[in-house]
């Protein structure tokens, strides 16, 4: 006699059960392209209507070249930034990968975005570059991303838990904007003839800058960028733009 459906259907739970507890998350292959100018995993934010020298300042969150180079920014409680720099070996960076496998980072949507209209919201973006691979997922002002994109975003603010040390540029462009704020609102102030021969005063279109004149602007800038800096009675918002390590290089006010 030949079994029933009935009987048919129960013999296949067991099995059914065992493929669902035993589902894994979708994981490539965790090969990727070692150049230095690749970027393998980044993770960056931006905010809608922003000053100026917000955006001209923006350096991202976290990002990993595929030498294993890598840059981030950490947030200080008092407004301040700090941004270090670390080598990554090859298990280091697969490790990442790997976390972000786990956490269903390659399936996820690629946008989540509010069902409303926001007219000054920012948006995060999440980025792997793979040899065979490339996803990218941007979670928008009031969207609604899964938990473990808040996770892995959680994951790359803390550079996967790895120890940096701090990034100190060797050149790069200055700008120096008039503000308007009164001098009593400065609270860093820059010589009025200069710095290595750098003065505010010539500086609105951005000039060259290293040595010296490049370590105090980046302090300045690390401190605060909403910092007012006054330099021969006046008052000038200043941004330090970097290659390859800010947004913009360089970038015309």
């Amino acid at each position: 006699m030949s079994p029933s459906p009935k009987r048919l259907l129960l013999g296949l739970i067991p099995i059914v059960s065992l493929a669902c507890a035993t589902f894994s998350p979708v994981v490539p292959e965790l090969v990727w392209d070692r150049s230095a100018d690749v970027e393998v995993i980044s993770y960056a934010c931006y905010g809608g209507l922003v000053p100026n020298e917000v955006w001209m300042n923006d350096i991202p969150t976290f990002r990993l070249w595929g030498d294993g180079r890598a840059l981030w920014v950490e947030d200080q409680i008092d407004g301040s930034r700090r941004v270090y720099t670390a080598q990554f070996t090859d298990d280091e960076i697969t490790a990442m990968l790997t976390e972000m496998a786990q956490r269903r980072f390659f399936t996820m949507a690629d946008s989540y975005e509010p069902d409303y209209e926001i007219m000054d919201g920012g948006a995060c973006q999440m980025r792997v570059v793979l040899a065979d691979t490339y996803k990218s997922v941007s979670a928008l002002t009031g969207g609604e991303p899964p938990a473990d994109y808040d996770a892995l975003a959680g994951f790359l603010v803390r550079a996967g838990g790895h120890a940096g040390t701090d990034f100190v540029p060797e050149r790069g462009f200055l700008f120096a904007m008039p503000s308007g704020d009164p001098v009593s609102a400065a609270t860093a102030s820059w010589p009025a003839d200069g710095i290595d021969g750098i003065r505010l005063a010539d500086s609105p279109g951005g000039v060259p800058i290293e040595g010296e004149a490049l370590r105090a602007a980046w302090a300045i800038v690390n401190t605060s960028i909403f910092t007012v800096v006054e330099s021969g009675g006046q008052t000038f918002r200043i941004a330090v733009q970097v290659e390859g390590v800010t947004s913009t290089w360089p970038q015309q006010p």
